[in-house]
């Protein structure tokens, strides 16, 4: 069987000023609706990512998720997106305006524009990345009080609010040493030029 990428994408409620932008719900979702896919059946997803942003453009505020695997796979996974307790939820609340998965864009995957070499091994680094951005979740969790399932909107907003705000310190504070420096350590310290 041929594995493809498939996107699984929640258009989340913006109303276009960045200041509003609610990223919590990105980490609800990555929290709840994608650990619950990636506990059940990672060993049979060869790749997987996330990707978050928010542009003032027709796109506005998207939280995606992305695997490669066999498209029964993603057939099943798309349903058990849909069924989970906390997409209902944000969904009823008027949080994840649109849900959609397909088949994903090249763009998706990897920049047209990045040579061949990274094409071919970026779907390595950024899993890997991903990856990491869940443990930092679980490590957070483990020194808060545990979230009940029948919680208030109120309640998981306060909860996934004070956790991405735990995940920007993180960044803000250890990024550019654990992160930065030591990728540039990889590339025996060759100056890049950064630019977003």
């Amino acid at each position: 069987m041929i594995d493809n990428w498939w996107s699984y994408r929640f258009k989340i409620d913006w109303s276009g000023k960045i200041e509003e932008v609610k990223w919590w719900v990105d980490i609800a979702i990555f929290d709840s609706v994608v650990r619950d896919i990636l506990t059940q059946v990672h060993d049979k997803i060869r790749f997987w990512k996330i990707h978050r942003r928010a542009h003032d453009d027709d796109k506005g505020h998207v939280f995606t998720f992305l695997t490669c695997c066999e498209d029964e796979l993603y057939e099943s996974m798309d349903r058990m997106i849909r069924e989970s307790a906390m997409h209902h939820k944000l969904e009823q609340e008027g949080l994840i305006i649109k849900y959609s998965s397909s088949e994903a864009d090249p763009r998706e995957i990897a920049e047209p524009y990045w040579p061949p070499e990274i094409q071919d091994s970026w779907s390595h680094y950024v899993m890997g990345a991903s990856e990491m951005l869940l443990e930092l979740v679980d490590s957070i969790k483990k020194r808060k009080a545990h979230l009940e399932p029948c919680a208030s909107i109120q309640e998981i907003e306060r909860y996934y609010v004070n956790l991405d705000t735990n995940l920007g310190q993180l960044w803000c504070n250890y990024g550019a040493h654990a992160f930065l420096h030591h990728l540039n350590a990889l590339f025996r310290y060759v100056p890049v030029l950064v630019k977003f």
